[in-house]
Order: C-alpha cells, then structure tokens, then sequence
C-alpha cells in the first residue's frame, strides 16, 4: 500500500511542474500570436503594449529581439520617429544586424528634417551592403536639398540599382533638359513685351502682357504726340513696370517649372519608399 501511496506522489511532483511548464508556454504563444495579430493589423499601438508586456514577463523568450524590433517598427508607421531614433540608439545590435532597421533610422532622420544627418548615416555604408531602399533614400534627400546634380549622377555610379526603373530615367531626363534650357533666350525674345513666356508655352501670360504692357507704351506715345508729356511719362513708366515685371515673372515662372518636376520625382520616390 505504501509503496503505491509513493508512486502517486512521485507521478504528482513530476506531473505539477510539466502542466505548469505547459501551462506557461501556452500562455506566451498565445500572447505572442495575439501580439503578432495586432501588429499585422495595423493596430500599432496596442501591439506595442503587447510586445512590451511580452518581453517584460518572459525575457527569454525565442523572439524577444524580434518583439523589439517590431515594436521600434510601430513607432515608425505611427510617425513617432523621435522614439524610433530614440530606440535604435539604444539597441545598435538590432541597427546593425537588421538591413530594414538601419533604412527606418535613416528615413526618421530625413522625415525629421535632418537630412544631412540621414546622408551621413547612409554614406557610412557600403553601397554593395546597403538595400535598394537606403540608395532610393539618399536619391530623395539629394532631391529635398536641391542637389539634383547628385541625385542624378547615382543614375550611372548606381546603374544596377536604378536600371529597371524606366519612370525615374525618363523624370530625370525631362528635368535635366529643364534645366539646360538657357534663361537668355526668354529674356531676350521679352524685348518685345511678353514674347519671353513663349519659349515656356505660358501663351496666357505672354498674351495679357503683351497687350497690357503694349496698351500702355502706345497710349503714352499718343498722348506725347499730344503734348500732354506729364500724362505720357505716367502711362510709360506704367509700361516700363509692367515690362521689367514681366523679365521677373518669366524667370520665376522658369523655376516653377522646375520645381514641379522636382517634386514630381520627389512625391514618386516616397511613394516607391515603405
């Protein structure tokens, strides 16, 4: 009788602690798929709790580095990318290990408008090591400063990442023919008022200054002929003012030309970027 008493009690203190072994690891996968489902739900901010809450009770569980990472990678889609830099700084090991890790520190910087900084980060790396996304990346942030000469130039250094990319050649092709264009041409054509906005297909413009700026210089000559030289020098140099204005608005015009191809490139480039 005593002997099965013992064997009862052996059976129970090898049994109690497997069901409570078993009992825990069904919670943490449990937790850990319910984190798993918030996160791929787009429900950032409860899964950040979650994850937390995770690593938090079990330290060493199997996917602690990952719950960490996705936890830095709430912050960025939650646009939180102070936190984000924040994070990384503190852990280089997932910066350093995880491709995607150093690409969000680099676009936090740059959504963060610090631009340089993001630059310097990429430039750090190899471009054999880094992704496509960190080269996209530094195209935009050249782009953003105004550097198209750089931007561009990682067209050719770059070719085998770019090379598919039929859209940004031909963008970039059409900006930098902008940007060849002479501003002489308009300039000089805009002796005769008006005709400078031609070569920028802008005919509304030259056409209203044309006839405005001519309006006046005729209605001037006529009231010289007049002898009314106090009423011409008003409407000539209403003319004139009209006239220089129209040198100023073809060479801004010029440049809103320009920065719409600019920011054509820029809105594709951050749409391509995750």
């Amino acid at each position: 009788m005593s002997t099965r008493y013992f064997l009862k009690a052996l059976i129970l203190v090898v049994l109690l602690p497997l069901t409570a072994l078993h009992a825990e690891s069904a919670d943490y996968a449990a937790s850990q798929a319910f984190a798993d489902s918030l996160y791929y739900s787009n429900d950032f901010h409860s899964s950040i709790l979650e994850y937390n809450r995770i690593n938090f009770q079990n330290p060493d569980n199997p996917q602690f580095a990952e719950n960490k990472f996705r936890i830095i990678q709430s912050h960025y889609y939650l646009e939180d990318y102070h936190r984000v830099i924040q994070e990384l700084d503190r852990d280089k090991l997932i910066l350093a290990s995880k491709p995607h890790a150093a690409y969000i520190y680099a676009r936090s910087l740059s959504n963060m408008n610090l631009i340089e900084m993001s630059n310097q980060f990429i430039m750090q790396k190899e471009p054999a090591d880094s992704t496509p996304n960190m080269r996209y990346l530094l195209m935009l942030n050249y782009l953003k400063q105004g550097k198209v000469g750089l931007a561009s130039s990682m067209l050719e250094s770059e070719r085998s990442c770019f090379e598919a990319d039929a859209y940004l050649y031909q963008r970039f092709g059409e900006y930098e023919k902008r940007l060849s264009k002479s501003r002489v041409l308009p300039n000089v054509l805009n002796i005769v008022p008006g005709l400078g906005y031609l070569p920028l297909r802008s005919y509304q413009n030259a056409l209203s200054t044309f006839i405005t700026t001519g309006f006046m210089y005729l209605t001037a000559r006529e009231l010289y002929q007049k002898d009314l030289p106090f009423t011409g020098t008003f409407f000539a140099s209403v003319g004139v003012i009209f006239h220089l204005g129209s040198f100023v608005g073809i060479n801004r015009y010029n440049e809103r030309i320009k920065a719409g191809y600019r920011d054509d490139l820029i809105e594709y480039i951050e749409y391509k970027l995750p």
